[in-house]
């Protein structure tokens, strides 16, 4: 059964906050955090027009990832996938799915600039750059690809073979050393 705004923006807010406490969670180890602004207002860039979510540019310097969501853009998703393909589960758990994966997503964005700036701006991961630059390059050279991935394998509890969450892990050990 399809449902209204308020209905679907309860959903939303509610896997939100429990995808937010899993983000927070996996980021603690690099004294990170994430939080949601939810009076986001720069959707009207022509890039941002059907985006479900998106991550706010150098957030992640401040210690804080900042992601955004945009409800209007979600509640259309839902509805369009709803008439277009009423046989799918079209229920709960794809609000819920795509909740968690917006947040994942976005944080991912969010680990990518803050490990692309420490590349670009100071030698403090050459040394693990040097021994892992396949991973490195592929990673920042297919930024939406990996973070896409990264996103739905948080959401499985599967990041054993993620590449984010390698290069994430070899993030953290380097703070350990520094």
């Amino acid at each position: 059964m399809k449902m209204g705004k308020e209905e679907y923006e309860k959903y939303v807010r509610e896997f939100c906050s429990n995808a937010v406490d899993n983000a927070i969670s996996y980021l603690k180890p690099m004294s990170l955090s994430l939080d949601v602004d939810w009076d986001y207002d720069e959707w009207e860039d022509n890039t941002l027009t059907s985006a479900l979510g998106c991550y706010e540019a150098e957030s992640v310097f401040s210690g804080t990832i900042s992601i955004a969501f945009n409800i209007d853009n979600m509640l259309k998703s839902y509805n369009k996938c709803f008439n277009d393909y009423p046989w799918l589960n079209t229920g709960i758990e794809s609000i819920r799915d795509a909740v968690y994966t917006t947040v994942y997503h976005e944080m991912g964005h969010g680990l990518c600039e803050l490990i692309f700036d420490y590349l670009t701006t100071s030698d403090c991961l050459d040394e693990v750059f040097n021994s892992q630059q396949r991973l490195f390059r592929h990673i920042l050279d297919n930024e939406e690809e990996s973070v896409e991935t990264f996103a739905w394998n948080m959401l499985d509890g599967n990041l054993e073979q993620d590449e984010i969450n390698e290069m994430t892990e070899l993030y953290i050990q380097y703070l350990k050393t520094a």
